[in-house]
């Protein structure tokens, strides 16, 4: 007959050794508690406070992700309106530099060549670019961009007495409009003074449009990445976006 010593008990029973909880009597209570409906009680109250739990936490990502979209919103629509800015900006400085040229295409380059109708075509589109650039920064909310259109705007009604003696009008809103026949009627000389070569008011006008485009430019990184821009760089905000020479 096999002898059951104290080990073998402990084996039986599931007894560690002699300090230890008795597997037995631990399964019995787990077994009286099923029964009597306790542990079906706790089980229910752990899962139904991680079911509120989950509920809470999903109610708070579907805020959180809400308001990511709302930022995102925000963010994609500030670039396209800086977009915008660059955009006209430098349209207007291609328009000023067609004016401006001393090259053989020059509107202003040769008095003998010059053709009054290709100039009136040429301060026309001028003025259209003008117009459109002060439009896309009524669209921006950056102050730094809003500020660089506000010192174009400022040059423009220091020039108004030599705007107007070519046939340039400068509107309650700060546009410009051009007379056919007061620009027609001007001599070849105001008109040059006015319009072409360097220290021109195109010219300067130039120089203040491109700020603006630089203005934008900087400001699309900072709605984009922060310190460092899309591409990478860091965004410097003074490049040149203070600085003109006719302020």
């Amino acid at each position: 007959m096999r002898n059951f010593g104290l080990g073998n008990y402990a084996s039986l029973f599931g007894m560690g050794g002699l300090g230890s909880t008795n597997s037995l009597y631990s399964q019995l209570s787990q077994y009286s508690s099923i029964k009597s409906g306790a542990y079906g009680k706790l089980t229910k109250a752990y899962y139904a406070k991680n079911s509120e739990h989950s509920k809470h936490s999903s109610g708070t990502s579907k805020k959180s992700d809400a308001l990511n979209r709302f930022y995102e919103s925000k963010t994609s629509d500030s670039i396209k309106a800086l977009k915008s800015v660059e955009t006209e900006s430098n349209e207007l400085v291609k328009a000023a530099n067609k004016l401006t040229s001393s090259g053989k295409d020059g509107v202003f380059a040769d008095e003998k060549g010059f053709n009054m109708d290709a100039a009136y075509d040429a301060v026309g589109k001028f003025v259209n670019e003008y117009n459109d650039t002060l439009k896309s920064l009524s669209g921006t909310g950056d102050a730094s961009v809003r500020g660089s259109g506000n010192r174009m705007k400022q040059m423009t009604d220091i020039m108004k007495n030599s705007l107007s003696k070519v046939g340039i009008s400068i509107g309650e809103d700060g546009r410009l409009s051009v007379s056919e026949e007061n620009f027609k009627n001007a001599d070849y000389r105001k008109l040059k003074s006015v319009f072409g070569g360097k220290n021109s008011y195109a010219d300067i006008i130039s120089g203040y449009a491109s700020g603006i485009g630089s203005s934008a430019r900087n400001a699309e990184n900072r709605s984009a990445g922060g310190v460092y821009g899309s591409n990478g760089a860091y965004n410097s905000y003074y490049g040149g976006m203070y600085y003109n020479g006719y302020v």
